[in-house]
Parts: structure tokens; sequence; C-alpha cells
């Protein structure tokens, strides 16, 4: 039985980036998206809104030794998180 508790979908332009990146990196990012199936709600910091920028609901998670950072968002169906959106890979 699968402990998997969210679906991981890409923004189109993060999906670019990410079939972009170094295969090197690529292990990396698998990796810390593989948590993000089962931990979303409980891994990354919590971003809010700043001037211009809205982010509020979405999680920054930095990957130090790839030298990246993604930014993803949980969107709940019923009160059940049913998806993870990755918008952007820096």
């Amino acid at each position: 039985m699968s402990d998997r508790r969210f679906e991981v979908r890409f923004d189109p332009d993060a999906f670019q980036k990410y079939q972009g990146l170094d295969q090197s990196v690529v292990i990396d990012v698998d990796k810390a998206l593989e948590k993000l199936d089962t931990r979303a709600d409980q891994i990354g910091k919590s971003l809010g809104n700043k001037d211009s920028t809205k982010l509020h609901g979405c999680k920054e998670i930095k990957l130090r030794r790839a030298g990246l950072n993604y930014f993803s968002r949980d969107h709940r169906n019923g009160g059940c998180s049913v998806f993870v959106y990755v918008l952007s890979i820096v």
C-alpha cells in the first residue's frame, strides 16, 4: 500500500526548467519531489504576500546542494489535499 497523499503536478514553465536541469541536479530534485508525494503539508517554508508578490499559501523548498529553490502550493478538495503544484524552479 502506498503512503502517497499528494499528486505532484508541474506548472508548464516549471516543467520546462526541470527538463533543462543538469542530470546531477535532477537526482536531488527527484528526491525532493518524492518527499512532496507524502509530506507536502509538512515541509518547506510558508510564504506570504509582500509588496507586489502574492505568495500566501505557497511554500519554498531549498535544495542547497543543488543550488535551487522551488515553490509549491497545495490545493484542497473537500478538505483533503489532492494536488501539489510545483510553480517555479529557480
